[in-house]
């Protein structure tokens, strides 16, 4: 009998180890620094939509007006309370910084969501109510 002659399989077949993908890295250090199952599930949805808003462009391949860019959207277009554009900054803040290591820079050109400042008068509310519902009134009776 012959020996049969064994040939390696071919290299394509073989399984190079890729790094981790964005969203995995992002959820790794979320885990490694014990943060709540809570605060990885808003922060992975926060970088997906932040990464969809800019037609899906790789973070490391932005900065600061990105990011400004995407916030001013939340504040102008999407009309989201205060608090949801902190969240929405303090995970896209943590994404570039701990996961991307980029450093951001000031973020002052964000607009900023507030409630505005509301009086009694005339018997009527009047004011700036932006989360509220309320109309800012010129004063006339309606």
């Amino acid at each position: 009998m012959r020996p049969v002659a064994v040939t390696p399989p071919p290299r394509f077949l073989e399984q190079v180890p890729q790094a981790p993908r964005l969203l995995d890295r992002l959820r790794q250090v979320l885990r490694v620094r014990h943060c709540s199952p809570r605060t990885e599930e808003c922060y992975v949805e926060w970088a997906k939509r932040y990464i969809r808003f800019h037609g899906l462009r790789h973070p490391q391949e932005m900065s600061g007006p990105e990011v400004s860019a995407y916030l001013t959207h939340l504040a102008q277009t999407g009309q989201v309370a205060a608090s949801t554009q902190n969240q929405a900054l303090n995970a896209l803040v943590f994404l570039c910084k701990h996961v991307l290591g980029l450093e951001l820079g000031r973020l002052d050109a964000v607009p900023r969501v507030c409630m505005g400042e509301l009086a009694f008068g005339q018997g009527k509310w009047v004011g700036i109510p932006i989360l509220t519902g309320y109309v800012e009134r010129s004063g006339s009776e309606s």
